[in-house]
Order: C-alpha cells, then sequence, then structure tokens
C-alpha cells in the first residue's frame, strides 16, 4: 500500500490588500448624492471590523492582527478582527463586500479574489471592493513534516514522479494561490499536475493543526522560502 506523505506548498508570491466595501468619494456639489461614508473629522466614531477570509492562526490572519493593532493605536479606536472561513474565501471576501459602505468595514482581501469568479465559486469581483492599500507581499516555498523522507524539493518532486498521487498537499482551497503554485511547480518539473494531490481547507492553520493532532512532528523548512 502506498504511504501517503502530507505537505504543504506554494511558489507564487501571494499579495494581501487592505479594502473596503465599495465606498463612494463624497459629494462636491450640494445636489450630489451624500456619500455612505464617514468623512467627518472625528472619524472614526465607532470600533472598525477587520474581516479576514481565512482560519485563525494563519499567515493572513497574523498580518491582519499586527494591521489591526497599528490601526487602534493611530486611530484611537477598537479594531476586531473578525474571521470569515468557507467557500475557500467566498464568504470572508463576500462579507467585505456587503458590508455597509461607511468605512467602520474593512477587510484583508487576497489574491484568491481574482480566482473565485472564474472558478464559478461567485459572481464576486475585485470590482466590489475599494482598495485601501498593499500591506504584504509573501514568497513561496514547500514546507514539509519533519519526519518527511525528503531533503530538497528535488527529491520531493522525484517521487511525486515515481508514485504520481501519493503525496498530498494542502494549505487553501481548491483553485486558490497554493493550489495553482503546486500545479505550476509540477508542470515546470514535466509531471502531471495532479502528481501530488491537492487537499482543500480553510487555510494553512487548520491544516497544520490537523496534521499535529494526528501525531505529526513540527514542520520543517524544505526550501529556503517560506509561505504565508
Amino acid at each position: 500500500m502506498l504511504l501517503t506523505h502530507r505537505i504543504r506548498l506554494a511558489v507564487l508570491p501571494v499579495v494581501l490588500s487592505v479594502v473596503l466595501a465599495a465606498c463612494g468619494g463624497g459629494a462636491s456639489e450640494s445636489s450630489a448624492p451624500a456619500s455612505p461614508c464617514d468623512t467627518s473629522e472625528d472619524f472614526p466614531r465607532r470600533p472598525i471590523e477587520l474581516i479576514v477570509p481565512w482560519a485563525a492562526g494563519g499567515g493572513t490572519d497574523s498580518v491582519a492582527r499586527f494591521i489591526g493593532t497599528q490601526l487602534a493605536e493611530r486611530l484611537g479606536t477598537q479594531v476586531n478582527v473578525v474571521n470569515r472561513t468557507g467557500g475557500s474565501g467566498v464568504v470572508g471576501h463576500s462579507a467585505i463586500a456587503t458590508a455597509r459602505p461607511d468605512g467602520t468595514t474593512i477587510g484583508l482581501a487576497t489574491v484568491e479574489i481574482t480566482m473565485m469568479h472564474w472558478q464559478g465559486l461567485t459572481d464576486l469581483t475585485y470590482e466590489q471592493l475599494t482598495p485601501i492599500g498593499l500591506v504584504n507581499n509573501d514568497p513561496a516555498g514547500v514546507t514539509v513534516r519533519t519526519d518527511a523522507p525528503w531533503g530538497d524539493v528535488s527529491q520531493l518532486l522525484a517521487e511525486a514522479g515515481a508514485q504520481p498521487g501519493a503525496i498530498t498537499a494542502s494549505g487553501t482551497g481548491r483553485g486558490g494561490i497554493w493550489d495553482l503554485a503546486r500545479a505550476g511547480m509540477l508542470l515546470d518539473a514535466g509531471l502531471a499536475p495532479d502528481a501530488i494531490r491537492w487537499v482543500p481547507s480553510e487555510g494553512a492553520a487548520l491544516r497544520c493543526r490537523s496534521w499535529w493532532q494526528a501525531g505529526s512532528t513540527s514542520p520543517r523548512r524544505a526550501s529556503s522560502r517560506t509561505r504565508r
């Protein structure tokens, strides 16, 4: 029986951007409709909600909590980080897009916002969000368990070629950035895109936690680059 090894991998960069629900720029003429955004000098007048489309404990969540702490200090108000997971990122990104567009709900959008509608998961696109700023850009890499038999990526790929489908990888939803990275890495190595099977998850933290609860040891880095 083939032994299934679980890995966490990616070979593409991921970009995180702070966004908010589409918000008008304010009326410049008295006859123009008023903006739903709070443009008062004492903004914000109540706590801000920062939505994260992925699970707590992962890289996106960590970045969001750092940003939330910094915003709270500078704005003088509470910033609540809320994890809205599900649907390979659809639930959280939709929550950002459909929030009241008054500037008090923001979110950390990931590159999946440009992919989900192409997969038929949602009609939502980046056009339903107002960008505030780019806050994070991660290089990608491969991470494996400490008891994995591979010393480097070339050994991993050699086994994937010798035993297609025996190795599984995870870290995001199907069709997400890390899933595409897996396929791209395999194709670049001359292997079939399913030589390493993808197991969808709602983020790296949940997948790693399931490995550890199953008795695995802490993962080690198999390449010089890390993932979110």
